[in-house]
């Protein structure tokens, strides 16, 4: 597993930025993405991966 901070500092170790700076681009990019799928409902970056956002139906309780 990698999270935010994993990527943070990889991203200030090969740019040569301060930590801070490297996590505010990782934030920065991921709030861009969050903000993509919630108009568009899609993403796309080629070399990646797409995103969809998908609605699911809410199972009744069992019991």
């Amino acid at each position: 597993m990698i999270t935010k901070l994993d990527i943070s500092l990889k991203i200030a170790r090969q740019a040569s930025v301060d930590q801070l700076v490297a996590k505010q681009i990782v934030q920065m990019t991921l709030d861009a993405m969050i903000e993509a799928l919630a108009t568009e409902g899609r993403l796309e970056l080629r070399g990646f991966g797409v995103f969809e956002v998908r609605v699911k139906s809410l199972l009744p309780p069992e019991g």
